[in-house]
């Protein structure tokens, strides 16, 4: 029987010293202009600083880009085992680990939005870090998505629509702490949110992103247990 490893990541933001954000934001800055409609050179200046501004503001966004942020937790379990949660500020290092934790044997990953999110993010970053073996874990280049061994639990929701969100009634994909309270599943709250993890990171409470990072692998086992009946 092919083992199952309950995955979850938290990403950060990129630098603001990285090579690469300072060459994305010096190419956005080329078409910074000020609106035509202003004449008064203290206005125009002050219409280009707010775009400026704006644009700066976007490095919290590389949370979400593979391109520019980076992954600084890893929350793994082995079918019903322990929950381990690898963290670290040297990337290529924390993936190391991860390639090390892995089973040699096939597995099949399984998160909430894994093949939107996670598995995307640890391939491109493994890739990044010339770890292409890591990457192939999660699917080999060219394969078709359902050859990839990844159980998506935001896939296996019954409500999933296509149409779109539905903020409300939560179909096309509901949040992971929304399903266990719909399915009854007593998972406590923690403290923060996946969008809070770069502001936890930035006031040191690295604590924080382990145990929300713990408790959300906690959360995907215990929802594709009750949808599956693993």
């Amino acid at each position: 029987m092919i083992s199952r490893v309950f995955l979850d990541i938290e990403t950060a933001p990129v630098a603001e010293t990285d090579p690469a954000w300072l060459h994305w934001l010096a190419v956005q800055d080329r078409d910074v202009r000020a609106p035509g409609n202003l004449k008064d050179p203290e206005k125009i200046a002050a219409a280009i600083a707010e775009k400026r501004a704006a644009l700066a503001g976007e490095r919290d966004r590389t949370t979400l880009d593979p391109m520019l942020g980076s992954i600084v937790a890893i929350g793994v379990a082995l079918d019903g085992g322990p929950v381990t949660v690898l963290h670290g500020t040297d990337e290529r290092a924390l993936l190391l680990e991860l390639a090390a934790w892995l089973p040699d044997a096939s597995v099949r990953f399984v998160g909430h939005n894994v093949g939107g999110f996670d598995g995307p993010w640890i391939q491109a970053r493994a890739y990044r870090h010339g770890l292409r073996h890591l990457a192939h874990r999660f699917g080999v280049p060219g394969c078709k998505p359902w050859d990839r061994p990844l159980e998506d639990t935001r896939d296996l929701w019954p409500c999933r629509d296509v149409r779109g969100l539905d903020p409300v009634r939560g179909v096309n994909g509901a949040s992971l702490p929304s399903l266990c309270r719909f399915l009854g599943i007593d998972v406590a709250d923690d403290d923060i949110t996946g969008a809070d993890v770069a502001a936890a990171l930035a006031r040191g409470d690295v604590e924080a992103v382990v145990e929300h990072c713990r408790r959300d692998v906690e959360r995907v086992r215990a929802v594709y247990a009750l949808l599956t009946g693993w």
